[in-house]
Order: structure tokens, then C-alpha cells, then sequence
């Protein structure tokens, strides 16, 4: 034990010392302050893991069909959402399109649906007739709506 002063005047406290220069020096305030630590760290992540998981698990869903529709002689990409069964979706020309709940029946047969965890699925659907650029743009913003917890 080279360079320790003051480990050899009392041998039976060399665990408390903190000389980085003497082995075993200050081992038992280290010990402390990593398990301090890892206390500290358990302390914040385990309640907020926690309650993440129960707000994840005790939102709502948001419902979306991804499909094809005939428009204007052409096939092309269509979406719509819900939730609770309450379907909605923009239709009109792009830039000019209306939300609405009409003609989704033989579209919702033959799309695509999942669900999206959303934290307040009652602000999902917006007032029928409200203005959407397209269908993907209304989809988006109804998921940004869901996200909101107020």
C-alpha cells in the first residue's frame, strides 16, 4: 500500500477512506453510491414504467382501413378510421374533401383494419363535414386528436 496516508493509523476504517491510491480504500462508500444509485433509478423508472404501461393498457383504439378505391377511372390508395364502430372518412377531390360517414360499407369489406392505442379515442371522429385535405391527412390529424388526453 504505497502513497496510503493515514490507512495505516486506523487499518479497521480503510473500507471508509476514499485514497484512490489505497486498495480497498473507500470500497464501502462506492458500494453505497452504486446502490444508492441504482435505488434512485429503480425509485423513478419503476413508477413511471408502471403507469406508462396502465395508460397504454386502459386507452382506447383507434380503428383503420387501408384499401383501394375506383375514382375517376383510376384505382387508387383510400384510408379511413374510427372507433367504437363509428366510421369515418375524406372524400371529394384533393384539396377539396368533406369528412364523412357515407359510402364506407363495401370499402370496409374489402380494406385492410388495425388498430392504433390512442389516449382519448372520443376526439377521433371530427364533425361530420368538417374540411380534409385527403384521406391520409384526416387520418392523420384524427390520430393527433386521439393522442391528446384532454
Amino acid at each position: 500500500m504505497i502513497g496510503c496516508t493515514g490507512c495505516d493509523d486506523h487499518p479497521g476504517l480503510r473500507a471508509f477512506y476514499n485514497n484512490p491510491d489505497c486498495q480497498n480504500c473507500g470500497s464501502l462508500l462506492h458500494s453505497a453510491r452504486d446502490f444508492t444509485q441504482a435505488i434512485g433509478v429503480a425509485t423513478f423508472a419503476v413508477p413511471v414504467g408502471v403507469v406508462g404501461i396502465y395508460t397504454i393498457a386502459s386507452a382506447g383504439t383507434m380503428d383503420v382501413a387501408v384499401g383501394s378505391v375506383r375514382a375517376l377511372g383510376q384505382e387508387s390508395l383510400h384510408i379511413a378510421y374510427g372507433t367504437g364502430g363509428q366510421w369515418v372518412h375524406a372524400v371529394g377531390r384533393v384539396g377539396v374533401m368533406i369528412v364523412t360517414s357515407h359510402a364506407l360499407d363495401e370499402f370496409l369489406e374489402n380494406s385492410y383494419q388495425f388498430k392504433v392505442p390512442v389516449l382519448n379515442p372520443e376526439a377521433i371522429i371530427p364533425e361530420l363535414g368538417s374540411a380534409a385535405y385527403n384521406c391520409f391527412t384526416s387520418t392523420c390529424s384524427a390520430f393527433f386528436r386521439g393522442l391528446k388526453p384532454w
